[in-house]
């Protein structure tokens, strides 16, 4: 009887420790679970505030004061800017309506085209293009400055040394000369852009510049311009040489000087 009692006592106690094993894996695979709970959760929660802090609270949210406006310049004021925004003053940055930015402050008459940025934590940047005034038409004894698409810039009493004045009355019979004259204009280089003086023009197929050297350009209409301009490079030292006072450009392939 006696082994049969001392194997039984192996048994018992080899059972025992793998049970004390398995209990011990099980503690650390539970803790190892609530660990990656807790982390999981401590995560989510950082996760939650930092949206809430993003998306819903003012810590971030649009301040008027923390607004960058760039670009505006002559035409524009950046209040102008700012007012137009100021509708949607305290909206945290994540919900900004970029869009609706860029629509309200186009709005603005002498705005050409806008950009738009969010600036963190509390600011935008808005850069603007303002509308160039290229003319100067008499108006009732003052001077309406047009960009190159005709809208009006603003209303001046001396129209600016560096704006062609153009003698063509606003008015629906002289649209399409007008349009044609800053169509040309569009096309001329810079370097001959601010040599204008004035420009007068019958029809859309008589344009006549008077340069600041008094030199006269008949232009004729908008076709060949590029030709136009090369010709006239060449051409005007030699009529100022000689003391000649009017280029004929109208037809450039068989230009006159006299």
């Amino acid at each position: 009887m006696a082994p049969t009692t001392k194997s039984s006592s192996k048994v018992a106690v080899l059972s025992t420790g793998v049970a004390d094993r398995l209990a011990e894996r099980e503690a650390i695979e539970l803790h190892d679970k609530r660990r990656k709970m807790w982390i999981f959760g401590s995560v989510f929660a950082v996760l939650g505030l930092l949206t809430w802090a993003f998306v819903f609270s003012s810590v971030f949210a649009l301040r008027l004061g923390e607004v960058q406006v760039w670009g505006a310049e002559k035409y524009v004021t950046e209040q102008e800017v700012v007012d137009q925004i100021k509708p949607i003053e305290g909206t945290p940055l994540a919900r900004l309506d970029m869009n609706g930015i860029h629509d309200a402050v186009a709005q603005i008459p002498n705005v050409k085209s806008v950009a738009q940025t969010r600036r963190w934590p509390n600011g935008v940047t808005i850069t603007i293009v303002e509308r160039a005034p290229v003319a100067a038409v008499p108006v009732e004894g003052e001077y309406a400055l047009l960009d190159l698409t005709a809208v009006e810039v603003a209303t001046v009493k001396k129209a600016p040394k560096d704006v062609p004045i153009v003698n063509i009355p606003v008015g629906k019979e002289n649209e399409v000369t007008l349009t044609t004259v800053l169509e040309v204009l569009d096309t001329l280089p810079q370097s001959l852009l601010k040599d204008i003086k004035s420009i007068r023009a019958f029809t859309q197929d008589n344009i006549v510049f008077t340069l600041r050297d008094n030199l006269t350009v008949q232009w004729g209409n908008s076709a060949e311009t590029q030709l136009k301009v090369q010709v006239l490079e060449r051409l005007r030292p030699t009529a100022l040489d000689e003391g000649k006072s009017t280029i004929d450009l109208s037809a450039p392939t068989f230009p006159i000087i006299r």
